[in-house]
């Protein structure tokens, strides 16, 4: 689980950086960032039922997300909201896969010390 003050919670803040955010492409995964002015970076996770109508797989794939995103957390710089959202096709990745992605996501945004 992530840090309580690095969850963007609030639909206010998922709306401002949904519609005024930088957009990254991935193969599985999409990435929309923006300035947020505080001293730490916040991240929310978006897996749609168009992956899966069961939650327990929509579940698992943003706990796959989340402990990727938590492996990379002392290099992400600060002062930015992420929003990330998963396409269809991460449904069959593995975490290596997801990990490697979000890596590849983050450096792509510049969003890496």
């Amino acid at each position: 689980m992530l840090p309580r003050k690095n969850r963007l919670t609030k639909n206010n803040d998922f709306l401002k950086v949904y519609s005024q955010g930088r957009h990254t492409n991935g193969s599985f995964l999409a990435l929309k960032a923006m300035d947020n002015h505080l001293p730490y970076f916040r991240v929310a996770f978006i897996v749609s039922k168009k992956i899966s109508t069961k939650a327990t797989e929509r579940n698992l794939v943003k706990r796959r997300l989340r402990e990727a995103v938590k492996n990379i957390l002392g290099s992400i710089k600060a002062g930015y909201d992420i929003v990330i959202f998963s396409k269809t096709n991460i449904r069959g990745q593995k975490f290596l896969e997801i990990q490697n992605e979000i890596t590849g996501a983050f450096h792509r945004a510049k969003l890496v010390k």
